[in-house]
């Protein structure tokens, strides 16, 4: 069982910015893959099999936002962090819109997928 505490993630929407026809990710995106890599690495933080993720998001103000746009956002960057392999391996996906706090933050339980049912408890202490 993983657990992080990262950043509340960037949106897919504004990850990406554009020069003529080169895509790049945008300074925003690059600093919340850092600080994930930082706390992959602090916590030890590999799966190499199939997974559940549980997250609980929690923005830093009361505006209005989609919960799939951030999730990607840390999806991707879970894997660029060497947490797992690639996405594909995430068959559970639990996902909470919880009260904002200041600065907003986000947390998030990785587990094997036949520990999944065991954590569902869990994840409702984590939010």
């Amino acid at each position: 069982m993983i657990k992080l505490v990262l950043p509340f993630p960037p949106t897919v929407n504004h990850m990406w910015g554009f020069a003529g026809k080169r895509k790049f990710l945008k300074k925003e995106a690059h600093e919340f893959r850092r600080i994930v890599q930082e706390a992959a690495i602090e916590a030890n933080a590999k799966i190499s099999g199939r997974l559940a993720i549980f997250i609980a998001l929690y923005a830093p103000t009361k505006r209005k936002y989609d919960i799939d746009n951030r999730v990607k956002a840390i999806q991707d960057a879970l894997e660029f962090a060497g947490v797992f392999l690639d996405d594909e391996q995430i068959d559970f996906l639990f996902v909470v819109r919880r009260e904002p706090v200041k600065g907003g933050l986000c947390k998030v339980l990785l587990v094997e997928n036949d520990k999944a049912h065991q954590v569902l408890e869990e994840y409702q202490e984590l939010i």
